[in-house]
């Protein structure tokens, strides 16, 4: 019983803590210092955030300047406008990927590919193949879309 009233305590038993007081409680920062720290944090993390979403927009192709409605707009409409008269026409390159088409205008139409080894050509996830300089095999994937109608060229027919 003395242990007991010496250290407030059975032996054996884990010590209690005492209540704390105002004056042995931790110095905490003054609000006004915290803040500016907290600011500056939120700021960071937001600013981080904003240039990870632009750079993942940019990867894909969302972000960079493509004409490819507009040319679709004006093609169409130039295209009724010379309807009528055969002899202003200008013979146009093609512009979509078909089957047995030569790198050249493979070239013309999608550029110049991402990686080029043998006869493939990578634009990203999307690729084309060639047998013999010509196109033999492609695919188009919707994260960075071949121009082209398909995803795979249409089973030739017998």
């Amino acid at each position: 019983m003395e242990f007991e009233r010496q250290h407030g305590r059975l032996p054996g038993a884990l010590p209690v803590r005492a209540p704390q007081t105002e004056t042995s409680s931790p110095a905490q920062p003054h609000p006004s210092i915290a803040e500016p720290a907290q600011r500056r944090s939120r700021w960071l993390l937001i600013s981080a955030a904003i240039i990870c979403i632009v750079w993942l927009l940019w990867s894909f192709g969302w972000l960079r300047g493509t004409d490819e409605p507009e040319t679709m707009a004006t093609t169409s409409s130039t295209d009724a406008a010379d309807a009528g008269s055969p002899s202003q026409r200008e013979p146009t390159a093609p512009s979509a990927l078909k089957l047995g088409m030569d790198t050249a205008t493979v070239r013309a139409i999608e550029g110049d590919p991402e990686l080029q080894g043998g006869d493939s050509w990578e634009y990203g996830p999307s690729w084309v193949r060639f047998e013999n300089g010509r196109v033999s095999d492609w695919y188009s994937s919707p994260l960075r879309p071949l121009k082209t109608a398909t995803a795979h060229p249409a089973p030739a027919r017998d």
